[in-house]
């Protein structure tokens, strides 16, 4: 059977989960791509990796680029960091290293994001049609053909309400940033109609109320980011310590 070298792209130096290192054992070689910002420490150490090539946030893609070239074996898997492999997917990628059938290139059409002890589907909280396996280019010998694999991923990244909602604040605050830097001047409308707006369109567009409570969660944190993104710039504007 062909060996598999895993490619993994790490944003921020939170602390890997016990479940995303025990999903990489089927790797035979491990690749970090690590554009996470701040020094790692024995807090937030790097997972085990054979290769680390460091880049900003600017670089990855053509750092990713490097990566590939640099990968030793026939497949390689696209992993973000704490993005974990299921039984049933790892199943499924071992069959396609028995047999591809001509296929060079697999999709997820969906990830999963695991959230207060439970996975979330709806919502527009996860990636669509993410590359999540790809023959190495120095094997292949024809034109790239593309198929889409049944089961996907879970991100382990944020499954508290407090991880979450603080990831939000960060993000929060870049936007704010841009608005700013765009002359945006905040009014009744943006804190009172766009954060309603947005948990309309969170929970019912996006069908987050098929998530249960979690999804009404998510959904409001969503709707008091974008309340927080235009206080953030308020505050900015006014010059006011927070």
């Amino acid at each position: 059977m062909s060996k598999i070298t895993v490619i993994i792209t790490r944003h921020a130096t939170d602390k890997e989960s016990d479940l995303f290192l025990s999903s990489l054992s089927f790797a035979d070689e491990v690749i970090l791509v690590d554009s996470s910002d701040g020094e790692n420490s024995e807090d937030h150490p790097l997972p085990p990796a054979d290769w680390v090539l460091r880049c900003t946030v600017d670089q990855e893609i053509a750092t990713k680029d490097k990566a590939v070239q640099q990968a030793s074996n026939e497949w390689i898997v696209f992993l973000n960091f704490n993005e974990v492999v299921t039984p049933k997917l790892h199943q499924e990628i071992k069959n396609i290293l028995t047999d591809s059938r001509g296929f060079t290139e697999f999709y997820t059409r969906k990830k999963g994001l695991y959230f207060m002890g439970k996975i979330v589907r709806f919502g527009g909280y996860t990636a669509r049609k993410s590359l999540l396996v790809k023959r190495h280019p120095r094997f292949t010998t024809t034109d790239v053909a593309i198929a889409f694999l049944k089961n996907t991923t879970l991100d382990y990244s944020y499954t508290t309400f407090d991880h979450y909602n603080q990831k939000l604040d960060q993000h929060s605050l870049r936007l704010s940033e841009s608005l700013r830097s765009r002359n945006i001047r905040p009014n009744f409308f943006h804190f009172s109609l766009r954060p309603a707006n947005e948990f309309a369109y969170r929970y019912f567009v996006q069908m987050g109320f098929l998530d249960g409570k979690e999804g009404f969660i998510l959904a409001y944190l969503q709707a008091f980011a974008t309340y927080k993104m235009y206080l953030f710039l308020w505050m900015k504007q006014r010059k006011i310590d927070f």
